[in-house]
């Protein structure tokens, strides 16, 4: 657990380091060390993650396989990377520290530039579970980091420049094709009837695994086997505790102030909701991944219109951080695969 806490930490001072100064110039070199820091991190652990083996032991044949076969395989994206890697230093573990470079690269100057609270967003980052993400599934969470930052076309209403974002996040992940919804899902007006009618027709959905499952398989082409236990296997109730909670801030705003942040409001809803309708099937609980990410910047973003004094809001800061904080701790804790923490040398 060491190594997770030492990370926490050069996480925090960093973020605090970037948050006091306000320049981006004089930043870029305080942003810089914190990407490549956090990067390193993630690209140079041994064994660490749930999908880490296949793609170590799989890396000879990606970085041997001509740019032909490269281009007409599923999800090239990684493949692409471990061939680029066999150019510099061949090793699988130039391929994770370049993919790793890439997905915290985009998250973090994003966050840096949707947020004005860069400390707690980047706290929200690294504890809500999408950094952990970084080492379980390497080729979605490069797709999640390709997304998260498209989220600028979205506020611009750049439909055209959000699409190719997806179409390039699809090159990692399939599945990311899902997320050209959030054009039409964040740009909706957030009201208190829209929320309650997202919630309850989650839960109606949350039953429908059939629907589910078959959307699965046209978007992926793959038969979905559901005698395998992972696909049927039920999602932690405290992980979908944690999608759904944030939603609370949005009952103690400003009908206004709910309006004029509807791009927020509608990243918790959906994430809540998504969680919600995927919490009887682990694998589908994987498309949440892309919704949870928006937690990093749309909480920190709305905890600030809640409609309450100085030292009530003091007191929501710190209930956040403490259950966020013994998430992340439970999250490293229970997965196996991610602890302990080893390097590959």
């Amino acid at each position: 657990m060491v190594p997770y806490i030492l990370a926490f930490g050069f996480a925090m001072l960093m973020s605090y380091a970037i948050q006091k100064n306000k320049k981006y110039k004089s930043n870029a070199w305080l942003l810089a060390i914190l990407i490549v820091g956090m990067a390193l991190f993630i690209g140079f652990r041994f064994n660490v993650g749930t999908d880490y083996g296949s793609y170590y032991r799989t890396y000879e044949k990606y970085s041997r396989m001509s740019w032909g076969e490269l281009l007409v395989v599923d999800d090239p994206g990684l493949r692409i990377i471990a061939k680029l890697s066999s150019y510099l230093i061949d090793s699988p573990i130039t391929m994770f520290v370049i993919a790793a470079l890439i997905f915290c690269s985009l998250f973090i100057t994003s966050i840096y530039e949707y947020t004005e609270n860069f400390l707690f967003a980047m706290f929200l980052f690294v504890c809500s579970g999408t950094f952990l993400e970084a080492f379980n599934g390497v080729k979605q969470a490069t797709a999640m980091a390709i997304i998260f930052y498209g989220f600028r076309f979205i506020k611009q209403k750049s439909f055209i420049k959000y699409l190719i974002t997806i179409l390039i996040a699809t090159i990692f992940h399939s599945t990311a094709i899902v997320m050209v919804v959030l054009y039409w899902l964040f740009s909706l007006k957030s009201t208190k009837f829209n929320l309650v009618l997202v919630l309850v027709v989650s839960v109606a959905l949350s039953s429908s695994y059939e629907l589910l499952f078959t959307l699965v398989e046209a978007i992926t082409g793959k038969k979905v086997n559901l005698e395998y236990t992972y696909y049927v296997t039920q999602v932690n109730v405290f992980r979908v505790a944690f999608a759904v909670a944030p939603c609370i801030v949005l009952f103690l705003m400003k009908e206004k102030d709910r309006v004029n942040n509807s791009h927020f409001c509608n990243m918790l809803v959906f994430n809540a909701a998504l969680m919600v309708i995927t919490s009887s099937s682990a694998f589908l609980a994987r498309i949440g991944m892309y919704s949870t990410a928006f937690i990093s910047i749309s909480l920190v973003t709305l905890k600030g219109k809640i409609m309450t004094n100085r030292n009530t809001k003091s007191i929501i800061d710190m209930g956040i951080i403490v259950l966020y904080f013994v998430f992340f701790i439970v999250s490293v804790l229970r997965t196996a695969d991610l602890y302990p923490y080893q390097l590959f040398f």
